[in-house]
Order: structure tokens, then C-alpha cells, then sequence
């Protein structure tokens, strides 16, 4: 009944707007309120109508076989579809709705093809909508005030349904430096005055102790020194286990600043990117929970992809240079051995992660310096392209400390490769 009221509905708007002057229209609609022009009339007019669009510009026509025509028109600016069947003299002998999947012809992929792409091209600008991109702030655990921030392209409070794409830049616990000086070592074994003076095990802080005062310049040198120290009375889960318990009591200081991957969106308790995109698909209503959104115009979201994809080839880069596979954990057989003045070199460019300000040089940020510094990158493109002026982005709250300052985006083929850093 639904599709019979629409094809009515499209009838009655194509047979009025078939008509060639103000006197047709007051005839069409005198006729239909007499009743002289009833359900199948009109039928019969749409169909004709539909059919005399073969070989226009306005419409297509695809051969389905045994006589049959797929036939698509544009209709006051919307786009109608029908199968019609016709006789050897072109007359039109029935008709019919090719449904929300319509059949299409075996061998006759190719003339399928071009009439799919003339109807996109003659609805697209309708059917086709941007992908709106967001600002977020909220607050996290342990906060009252949003201060946490990411950019996410999407719409929002739609569930899963919400496409939601993050961008978000943020601190990565297994790449970064490791420093054991004596205020780490403090913090990581102890004090024998304190509360609670040992967080790790005796073996553990003997290992630690061994390596007292020295800099490591990775995750990975600290983990293969850690090992030494450590000698073989530790099973290799063992050390894996303590690894990590190390690694989180690390300061935030010493991580570097990357682009955050989504988990799981079914797991129980997800990692801290997930629980971004939950919160932008299902907007808290707890009081407790705040999240603020800041609707980002003269932006496409292709260009905050590429935005991401650049500074994604710089982990890779890295990566693949220092033999690293962001675990923390060093590659058993790594392809590339560099010696220490390029590896310090090659780190040299790497973000890392500062929480507060001040933010004084374009290589430390947190959370909104990273996501305000991919969303500028985008907005910058989008106005290159457009030959529009560019404006600078804003976080969506005022608590978004750190929105305001921009991390310089290592580009290999710009201005970092003039300068050698990529050697």
C-alpha cells in the first residue's frame, strides 16, 4: 500500500507538471475533483510519460530483455524509476516497480554500469550529503570538567548507526623514551618511609636499580636492557608481565604523541579511543557526564583522512627505521640497524605528549593539540581548494586546554625533507 500511495503521489506531481499552461493545470485538477480522472488514468499517463523519455537527456534506459525497458527520469527535480514492456511498434503493454533491489540483466554489465552511473550523476547532488565533522570535549574518569578532546566525522547520538570515524591524537604507552633517573626510580620503587613503598617485587627492583641513571632512547632499548638485567630466571610471559607493569607507571611525559585506533565496540570494559566513539554515539544524559560538540564547517572529511593518513606514515616511517611494531616489545630479527646519531635523528621531529602548558615549541602537545592540529590541516586543504580563506579551528568547550596550540605534522615531501630529517 505504501509504494501504491507514492506512485499515485508521483503520478498526480508528473501529470500536473506535464501540463503546458495555467489553463491545463485548472483543467487536470477540475477533471480530478469531478472525478473524471481516476487511479488507472493517471497510471496510464505516468507510464506513457516515462516511457516517452528514451533517447532524453533527463533520462535512461536500460534493456532488461523479452521487451522490457528499465526506464529512469528526473521528475521536478526527483528521481523515478520503472520497468516498462513495449511492442514492436513502441506502444507500451505493461508496466511494473522494479522494487528496492532491482534485477538486473546477465551479459549486460557494462550498459548496467553506465545507466547506474548516469542516474548517481543526476541524483547525486541530492542522495550525496557531506559527512558532518565534530569537535568533542568531555570529561573522562576522575574529571568533572571536559576537558578531553578529539575530532570525530560522523553524526552523532545514532548509535552504531552514527558511521562515526575518530581522529584523535593522544599519548602512546608503548612507544616513547625511558629515563631511570632518581625521581622515576623513586616513583617506581619506592620509599621505604612511604605508605606504600614498594609497587613492584624485589627482583623487579633489583633489575631497575641495575640500570639506575641510564637514558634509553625507545621502548624497545629498555625493554632489551631490562632483559639483561633481569638474567634468564624470568619466563618470557614473566617478563612481558613486568614489562608492562613498568610501563604504566611511566611518566605521561615520556610517550609519544600518535594517532589513536578504535577497539573492539564489544568488549566490556574498552580501551580508552572506544569509549570516545560510545561517547559520541550515545550521548550521556548522566549529569556527571558532560560531553560538548562544536559542528566543524568548510571541512570534508577526506581531508581530515588524509590529514591522519600523513601523520600515520610518520609512525610507519619510524617504525619500520627503529624496527618497532608499537607493542613495545623489540622485533626479534629487525630488518634496519642505524646507528645512534640517525636514530636520534629520525626521533628528533616525534611529538610527545605534555599535558598542561605551556606548550613551547610545535613538537609537545596533548589530546586537543593533536586533534585541533590534524582538524587545522583539513580545514587548511579545504580552503586551498575552494579558494576559500582559512580560519583557525576552536575546541567545542572552553575547557579544551591545549586547542590553541598546533603540532607540526611531519611531511617527508615539504619542508622536513629540505632540511634533511628524513636522511
Amino acid at each position: 500500500m505504501q509504494k501504491q500511495a507514492g506512485l499515485y503521489a508521483e503520478k498526480k506531481r508528473v501529470q500536473w507538471i506535464n501540463a503546458t499552461g495555467v489553463v491545463s493545470r485548472v483543467s487536470h485538477k477540475i477533471q480530478a475533483m469531478l472525478g473524471m480522472r481516476d487511479a488507472q488514468s493517471r497510471a496510464q499517463a505516468f507510464v506513457e510519460f516515462m516511457a516517452e523519455g528514451k533517447g532524453k537527456s533527463d533520462a535512461t534506459a536500460l534493456d532488461l530483455g523479452d521487451g522490457w525497458t528499465r526506464i529512469t527520469r528526473v521528475v521536478n527535480g526527483k528521481t523515478a524509476l520503472i520497468d516498462v514492456q513495449c511492442d514492436s511498434d513502441g506502444q507500451v503493454v505493461d508496466a511494473r516497480y522494479p522494487g528496492k533491489f532491482p534485477f538486473l540483466p546477465e551479459g549486460k554489465e557494462r550498459e548496467a554500469y553506465n545507466t547506474v552511473l548516469h542516474e548517481m550523476q543526476l541524483k547525486a547532488p541530492d542522495a550525496l550529503s557531506q559527512v558532518p565533522v565534530y569537535y568533542v570535549n568531555r570529561n573522562t574518569r576522575g574529571y568533572l570538567i571536559p576537558t578531553h578532546g578529539y575530532v570525530v566525522a560522523g553524526y552523532p547520538n545514532r548509535g552504531r548507526k552514527s558511521g562515526a570515524i575518530l581522529y584523535g591524537v593522544g599519548g602512546d604507552p608503548k612507544r616513547g623514551h625511558v629515563v631511570l633517573d632518581e625521581k622515576l626510580l623513586g616513583h617506581l620503587i619506592g620509599k621505604d618511609y612511604s605508605k606504600n613503598p614498594h609497587k613492584l617485587s624485589a627482583e623487579i627492583r633489583a633489575a631497575l636499580l641495575a640500570l639506575a641513571g641510564t637514558l634509553f632512547a625507545t621502548r624497545e632499548e629498555f625493554y632489551e636492557a631490562y632483559r639483561r638485567a633481569r638474567g634468564g630466571e624470568a619466563s618470557s610471559f614473566a617478563l612481558h608481565d613486568e614489562i608492562t607493569a613498568i610501563y604504566r607507571l611511566l611518566p605521561l611525559s615520556t610517550m609519544e604523541m600518535w594517532p589513536k585506533k578504535a577497539g573492539d565496540y564489544r568488549v566490556e570494559r574498552p580501551p580508552a579511543p572506544e569509549r570516545d566513539l560510545r561517547a559520541f554515539e550515545h550521548l550521556p544524559r548522566d549529569f556527571r557526564r558532560k560531553v560538548w560538540l562544536r559542528k566543524i564547517s568548510d571541512v570534508d572529511s577526506i581531508d581530515l583522512l588524509e590529514a591522519r593518513q600523513q601523520f600515520t606514515l610518520h609512525q610507519l616511517y619510524q617504525d619500520e627505521l627503529l624496527g618497532r611494531n608499537g607493542t613495545g616489545v623489540p622485533l626479534r630479527n629487525p630488518e634496519v640497524k642505524m646507528d645512534v646519531a640517525r636514530r636520534n635523528r629520525v626521533l628528533a621531529p616525534t611529538p610527545r605528549f605534555q599535558r598542561l602548558p605551556p606548550h613551547k615549541t610545535d613538537k609537545v602537545g596533548n589530546c586537543n593539540t593533536g586533534a585541533s592540529s590534524l582538524l587545522q590541516r583539513a580545514v587548511d586543504r579545504y580552503a586551498d581548494k575552494n579558494n576559500l580563506p582559512s580560519k583557525k579551528v576552536a575546541a567545542a568547550s572552553f575547557f579544551g586546554i591545549g586547542s590553541t596550540h598546533r603540532l607540526a605534522i611531519w611531511d617527508p615531501l615539504g619542508i622536513d625533507a629540505k632540511k634533511g630529517i628524513t636522511s
